[in-house]
């Protein structure tokens, strides 16, 4: 290998001039915290997604906790949510005192309709609330979930960190339950460095989130310093203890411009993860991943026969200047949720297998050709030299 390879990154965001002339256009206008940029940027992804309401945040992770609190969630209240996820999908349940219930997955590493059955049966009405994640940007079967909450009336939230924009025959992602959260975090679909959206059907819990948003002050910054009506509009009351969880206005008018783009991107990542699907199945040491329309391929992760296998090829890949990564190190093996939970990963048998048999390949949209056939070539050298 010669050392002055240039080294395919596991994952780069796809900005461009409109980006940046996004951002200037804020900077000059002296305005930089949330401001018109997010109302508009709100206007925009709630048209885009045919969903009532659209709130903006710092993160994915501070939308998932304030659609929690907004649900009534409280200390001691059973939150399920899935053994296979990032920690932000369990962390937001102990801010508010809950406690998480962990639910192993499916061999497509989304959450196990089965396996969340069994728990509503021992918990009854102890759960009060559900977290699904659609992994790699894979649409779960909500169906079954929904059916699910029917039966068992716990509240239901998509967290969409993987899956914008992914439409399903009964909608878009996110817009099927209580209420779906994206994140744009800078690996993301879309995205604006840091940041995320908040998608719901009722007006009350939006109205709750939009107050929690920003320290529970009963009038936005925007509304207060913009005022001209009154010489004392920037009076305001605070009637919750809410938090911190504003998005820039700079950020939202990044926002807005990959909003334009997102499907040209997802059409980039499609073509791809298809380019991967075709040259890589024959491997015999690999499993690809499951192909669908309910995909935007934010990740795409593949199966490698061994623990072992999978270590050999990740070493591989690294020395021959590949980045790679690994989705996810399932909550019960970490130590806070394993000891404060007295979690055994054992018990999560398909989540644990996952973990150990699994590689995330470098997808982003722009992946040259060449580099896509780099990737390829190296695993298929790879694989024959294991046969």
């Amino acid at each position: 290998m010669s050392l002055n390879i240039k080294k395919i990154p596991y994952s780069k965001p796809s900005l461009g001039r409109k980006e940046i002339s996004a951002v200037k256009r804020v900077l000059k206008s002296g305005w930089i915290t949330s401001g018109k940029e997010n109302l508009l940027f709100e206007d925009e992804f709630a048209d885009f997604t045919h969903s009532p309401y659209a709130l903006s945040v710092n993160s994915a992770t501070a939308g998932l906790h304030l659609l929690l609190e907004a649900l009534g969630i409280k200390a001691g209240d059973r939150v399920a949510t899935p053994a296979y996820s990032f920690t932000a999908s369990a962390e937001i349940i102990s801010y508010l005192g809950a406690v998480p219930v962990f639910i192993d997955c499916e061999d497509d590493y989304n959450i196990s309709a089965s396996a969340l059955e069994k728990v509503c049966e021992n918990y009854g009405d102890q759960l009060k609330a559900v977290i699904v994640v659609h992994i790699a940007g894979k649409a779960c079967d909500m169906k079954k979930l929904l059916e699910l909450k029917k039966k068992f009336g716990f509240s239901l939230i998509e967290d969409c960190a993987h899956a914008f924009p992914v439409v399903t025959n009964m909608g878009h992602v996110g817009t099927l339950s209580d209420g779906g959260v994206f994140s744009f975090y800078a690996n993301k679909t879309i995205t604006t460095g840091e940041g995320g959206m908040v998608i719901c059907r009722d007006k009350s819990l939006y109205q709750r989130m939009s107050l929690m948003r920003l320290h529970g002050i009963d009038r936005t910054i925007w509304d207060r310093y913009t005022g001209t009506a009154k010489w004392d509009s920037w009076k305001y009351d605070v009637v919750a203890p809410g938090y911190k969880y504003n998005l820039t206005n700079f950020q939202a008018a990044i926002g807005r411009v990959q909003l334009k783009k997102s499907v040209k991107l997802k059409n980039k990542r499609r073509d791809i993860a298809h380019k991967y699907l075709k040259n890589l199945s024959p491997c015999k040491n690999i499993q690809m991943p499951y192909s669908t329309d309910n995909h935007c391929w934010h990740l795409f992760m593949i199966k490698v026969k061994t623990t072992q296998l999978r270590d050999s090829l990740m070493k591989f890949l690294f020395e021959h200047s590949i980045g790679t990564s690994l989705h996810f190190i399932p909550l019960p093996c970490l130590s806070f949720y394993r000891k404060t939970f007295d979690l055994d990963i054992h018990d999560f048998p398909i989540s644990l297998d996952l973990y150990q048999r699994s590689i995330s390949l470098p997808i982003f949209p722009d992946m040259t050709n060449s580099m896509i056939q780099r990737v390829i070539k190296s695993i298929i050298h790879w694989d024959r030299n294991h046969e």
